[in-house]
């Protein structure tokens, strides 16, 4: 858990690195140093490989309590690295828009602002998917086994039970609310979205 705990870490790292791409439509037109996005998305790659480390670990040790249980938490937690592994692979893909039409201008810098915003919003949509429902749900299934197993408090077990459907309620509620996510699925209203200044209106 606290190798989890040292990824999370670096995912808030990654997220300050991101904000060229994150909050700028200039970005993907302009001109400038990519390595702060590279190196972003390098430190998000550990995070990702700690969830799927956290289910590898944990899935023998719990199995013996309820199988099936075990199982899903597994798959869910590799179903979060993933959706973290999308999101990295959607901002990659606008430094690579940057690299190939740098100095477009007209109705070509135009096609790539659009492009790219709709790379940044499916970054942020993933994470509001996986380090959200995702990992409300992962929370739910880990407390039934901490719960089940004593191999925590009891009273620890109850939080997870407790926190994982307020976690996926936050989540639901961005989902359907008027605010957007920012990274980590936290509700920010639409004009301090990670979006920033990208070309398409908030719904």
């Amino acid at each position: 858990m606290l190798v989890e705990r040292h990824g999370y870490d670096a995912q808030f790292r990654a997220l300050a690195l991101y904000e060229p791409v994150l909050a700028h439509a200039e970005y993907v037109t302009g001109r400038g140093p990519d390595a702060p996005v590279l190196l972003g998305a390098l430190f998000e790659v550990g995070p990702a490989l700690a969830v799927v480390g956290t289910a590898v670990t944990l899935f023998p040790v719990v199995r013996r309590h309820g199988e099936g249980l075990a199982l899903g938490y597994a798959a869910l937690r590799t179903l979060e690295a993933a959706a973290i592994c999308v999101g990295i692979v959607s901002l990659l893909a606008v430094v690579t828009l940057r690299r190939d039409g740098s100095g477009a201008a007209g109705p070509d810098a135009d096609a790539l602002r659009t492009v790219g915003g709709a790379l940044v919003a499916v970054h942020d949509w993933t994470f509001l998917l996986g380090p959200n429902f995702v990992l409300g749900a992962n929370t739910v299934l880990a407390a039934l086994l901490m719960y089940r197993s004593r191999l925590v408090p009891r009273p620890v077990a109850v939080l997870g039970l407790v926190g994982g459907p307020l976690i996926l309620a936050s989540a639901t509620a961005v989902l359907f609310g008027p605010t957007r996510s920012c990274p980590r699925g936290a509700p920010w209203p639409p004009s301090r979205s990670s979006r920033g200044n990208w070309p398409w209106p908030a719904t």
